[in-house]
């Protein structure tokens, strides 16, 4: 079994400006987002003040929630559904604003309009 890759610490203003992501070898390769600065991001650890969760989702077997997460640099979004059951059920239990550090990987979207939108899913 290989080694968890190591989270890269970022501020969200980081993670927010990167807008390249970068396909890992293998059968199954892991998607790297690019940061500004080059480095490959495959994990990241974020601090910061993170508020209680919305449903996004509107399949009632595969529920989808979604955070804010907001630091000194910015604000951004962390998601968590089914597929992920202890962050989603860690993002449910919380009912207040409350500060937090985050593991998760970095999924990068895009718009109809190619504008990127970057998000942690947890």
């Amino acid at each position: 079994m290989p080694a968890r890759e190591p989270a890269w610490r970022l501020f969200a203003a980081e993670l927010l400006s990167a807008t390249e992501e970068e396909q890992g070898p293998g059968e199954r390769p892991v998607t790297y987002l690019i940061s500004p600065y080059g480095a490959r991001i495959g994990r990241a650890l974020m601090a910061g003040r993170l508020t209680p969760a919305e449903r996004i989702g509107t399949d009632e077997r595969q529920p989808f929630y979604r955070a804010r997460l907001t630091d000194p640099t910015g604000e951004i979004a962390v998601t968590a559904g089914s597929y992920q059951p202890r962050a989603m059920a860690a993002l449910l239990r919380l009912t207040d604003p409350a500060t937090v550090l985050v593991v998760g990987r970095p999924h990068l979207y895009r718009g109809r309009d190619r504008t990127a939108f970057v998000s942690i899913r947890a």
